[in-house]
C-alpha cells in the first residue's frame, strides 16, 4: 500500500495543510485496508476513524514532515513516517483515556464512553498495527529493520514511562529525578521518535542523540507546563511538579518555581534545536518559545 504520493516542497513552519489533509487520508487508508469499504470494515476500524476525526494538532506529524523535508527526505517518505508517529501516539491516547477513565477527548466522548471498553483496547492495538504498515510504506527498504528497531524501543519506553506514573503509595511523590525520568519516558519517547525517524531515514545517524535530547528537554518542559494547569484537578497525591515541590518544603512558591524549571527545560529545548542541521529542528524551537510565554497563574 503506497497512500502517499504528495510531491511538495519543505513547508514553511505551520503552512503545511496540504500535507496534512494527505496525512489525515492516509492514516484513515492504512486502517481501511483490509475492508472493502467503511461500512463494513467493523467496530475497532469505526472506533478508531471516529477517534482521528475528533481532531488534535498532530504536533507529532507535523515534527516528523517538517524534520524529514527538512533533511532531503521525499514527501512521501515523510508522511509515511509522520504516519507512523501519529498512529502510535493517538493508540496511546485510546489506552490512556481506558486507564484514566477519560469522559472526553478533544472536547467529545472519548473511544471508551462511545463504544465501551473492549472495542477501545482493539481500537488501540489496532492503531499499533496500522503505525507499522505506514512505516512499511518507507522508500528505503534497507532501513526498514533499524527504523522498526526504532519505533519498537520508543513504544517500550512510552509505556514504561506510563506504568511509571501510576500512583504506587499513599504518599505524596518527592523526587525530582524519578519525575523528570517519567516525563522523558512517558512524553519525551513519542516525542522523539519523529525526529529519530527522520534522521535514520536520512542517514544521518549521528545527529540522532542531540535530536532526542531536544525533544527530552521540550517533553519535560512541556510536562511541567501542563502540570500548573492542572495541579487543582490533579489532586494532592498525582505526580505533578508543584505538588513535588510542595513535598519538598518549597510550599507557596510552589507554583513559581515549577513555572522556572519548566522555563529552563524549553530553553534548553530551544537551544538544542536550534543547533540541528538544516533547520530540521526550528519548528520544534518555536513550539517549545510558544509554550515558554505560558504564566505560571494561568
Amino acid at each position: 500500500m503506497k497512500p502517499f504520493t504528495s510531491t511538495l516542497a519543505p513547508p514553511l513552519l505551520f503552512e503545511m495543510d496540504g500535507l496534512m489533509s494527505e496525512l489525515e487520508q492516509g492514516m484513515e487508508m492504512f486502517l481501511l485496508s483490509n475492508a472493502v469499504d467503511e461500512s463494513s470494515a467493523g467496530q475497532a476500524v469505526a472506533a478508531a476513524l471516529y477517534h482521528l476525526r475528533s481532531g488534535g494538532r498532530r504536533i507529532r506529524a507535523r515534527l516528523a514532515i517538517h524534520a524529514s523535508l527538512s533533511l532531503g527526505l521525499s514527501s512521501a517518505d515523510a508522511l509515511a513516517l509522520a504516519s507512523t508517529v501519529e498512529l502510535l501516539h493517538n493508540a496511546s491516547l485510546v489506552h490512556d483515556d481506558l486507564q484514566d477513565d477519560g469522559l472526553l477527548r478533544h472536547g467529545v466522548p472519548t473511544v471508551g464512553v462511545v463504544y465501551g471498553s473492549n472495542i477501545a483496547i482493539c481500537t488501540g492495538d489496532l492503531l499499533v498495527s496500522a503505525a507499522y504498515a505506514s512505516l512499511a510504506t518507507f522508500s528505503n527498504s534497507q532501513l526498514l529493520a533499524k527504523l522498526i528497531g526504532l519505533v519498537h524501543t520508543a513504544t517500550a519506553e512510552a509505556i514504561h514511562g506510563q506504568c511509571a506514573g501510576f500512583p504506587h503509595s499513599e504518599s505524596a511523590p518527592n523526587d525530582l529525578a524519578e519525575y523528570n525520568k517519567v516525563a522523558i519516558a512517558k512524553s519525551g519517547a513519542l516525542l522523539s521518535l519523529p525526529f529519530q525517524l527522520a534522521f535514520l531515514g536520512a542517514e544521518k545517524i549521528h545527529w540522532l542523540p542531540q535530536a532526542r535530547r531536544a525533544a527530552e528537554e521540550f517533553a519535560v518542559g512541556y510536562q511541567i507546563m501542563d502540570d500548573l494547569q492542572d495541579v487543582v484537578c490533579d489532586g494532592p497525591m498525582a505526580m505533578n511538579m508543584v505538588n513535588i515541590l510542595k513535598a519538598r518544603g518549597h510550599g507557596e512558591h510552589a507554583l513559581a518555581q515549577a513555572h522556572q524549571l519548566g522555563l529552563k527545560h524549553l530553553r534548553n529545548a530551544v537551544d538544542l534545536s536550534d543547533g540541528l542541521p538544516d533547520g530540521s529542528g526550528d519548528l520544534l524551537k518555536a513550539l517549545a518559545l510558544s509554550l515558554s510565554k505560558r504564566r505560571a497563574t494561568e
